[in-house]
């Protein structure tokens, strides 16, 4: 009846009605479930977890010797099981509990971060700057993280400005607006100095640090300065952040940007009037090196026109003494060999000039490209 009524899951009454079972949670398994159990032997009911299962207990009178007391045996079951299930229970919260501490103990930084181990029980931070990635550092202890990546602090009039514009006034007394942008990297080798002298709150106090200096820089120029030669000081304000915030700070400075330089609406339309007058003046006098240019140009080309035509007449001539000099040449030759042609007739002409000179006269009178012939008297 026992066993029916725990497998039904409810409460069953034996005996005499004086002890009663309740077992809303048992499963059915080969293993030891845990139900609840209330026992009653003429006293208060007393509530306690232990094991049950049907392949030990078949039937009630096993724990009650059939007249409704529990046996000793039974008992000191009971009690050695609850001590079983309490112990499980502490070593399994033990087992937890050591688990959850060891996994506060680990710490980690992101890519873009460097950070100090700071000590919650000791409230000491560590000198060693850590660098991204995962780290054991144990109970009690935290990173403060610091960006790793270049950080913008800006002056100007955008949704997502550091500080409004920056005032101030010029050597010269004129009231001077600027708008002004750079960024600074903090230095990792001096990071526990930055955290001891400045703790997590660096960067408002950067920006004040940054007022501070550029505002003071700005008294050192004339607003004609200011306007004139903006990159030239860009670069000396750069020069000295750089090196205040090194020395000071624990960071450097780059990507200074001195992005508009507004002056008193008056003074900024005198100046734009005496640009223009210096504009025109630098046009006059870029067409007036054209023209000279172009002047200088068409000198050298005659120049050089008069050479070409030197060196060209200069070679006609030379053709032509050497033309003259080939003719005089070759008719001198064809003289030379005429006479020695006549040299070597004379002897067969008896010797007879006057018959050399006929013959000569006739051969010229042959020979003569004129197709009219003349009657020459002898």
């Amino acid at each position: 009846m026992l066993d029916r009524g725990m497998r039904s899951g409810v409460s069953t009454a034996l005996g005499d009605g004086s002890t009663s079972i309740t077992n809303p949670c048992l499963i059915d398994t080969p293993f030891y479930p845990i139900s609840a159990l209330t026992l009653t032997a003429g006293r208060s009911p007393v509530p306690f977890f232990a094991p049950l299962s049907l392949a030990i207990h078949p039937s009630y009178s096993m724990l009650t010797g059939g007249g409704g007391e529990p046996l000793g045996g039974a008992d000191s079951s009971w009690s050695r099981s609850r001590r079983i299930i309490i112990w499980s229970s502490v070593g399994v919260i033990a087992g937890v509990l050591l688990i959850t501490l060891f996994i506060l103990c680990w710490a980690q930084l992101e890519y873009t971060q460097i950070g100090l181990d700071y000590s919650f029980i000791a409230q000491t931070v560590g000198k060693r700057t850590y660098f991204p990635g995962r780290y054991l550092l144990g109970l009690g202890h935290f990173f403060v993280k610091f960006p790793r990546t270049l950080q913008t602090i800006s002056f100007s009039d955008d949704s997502d400005r550091s500080a409004p514009l920056l005032k101030s006034r010029t050597s010269d007394g004129l009231e001077v607006s600027l708008e002004i942008s750079f960024q600074y990297l903090i230095d990792s080798t001096r990071l526990h100095d930055l955290y001891m002298k400045f703790g997590k709150d660096y960067h408002p106090t950067y920006i004040r640090l940054a007022q501070d200096l550029l505002t003071d820089a700005a008294t050192n120029y004339t607003a004609y300065k200011l306007f004139q030669t903006p990159a030239d000081i860009r670069e000396r304000m750069e020069d000295v952040m750089n090196d205040v915030f090194q020395r000071q700070a624990f960071a450097s400075v780059g990507g200074f940007q001195l992005k508009t330089v507004s002056l008193p609406p008056l003074f900024e339309q005198a100046i734009q009037e005496t640009e223009v007058q210096k504009q025109d003046i630098k046009k006059a006098e870029a067409e007036q090196q054209r023209t000279v240019v172009t002047l200088e140009t068409t000198v050298i080309q005659a120049q050089k026109h008069v050479e070409v035509v030197l060196q060209q007449a200069l070679a006609t001539a030379e053709s032509i003494r050497l033309n003259n000099l080939a003719s005089i040449q070759a008719y001198n030759i064809t003289q030379l060999l005429q006479a020695m042609s006549y040299g070597e007739l004379l002897p067969s002409l008896n010797s007879s000039v006057p018959l050399l000179l006929d013959y000569m006269k006739i051969r010229a009178v042959r020979d003569h490209p004129s197709a009219l012939a003349v009657n020459i008297p002898t």
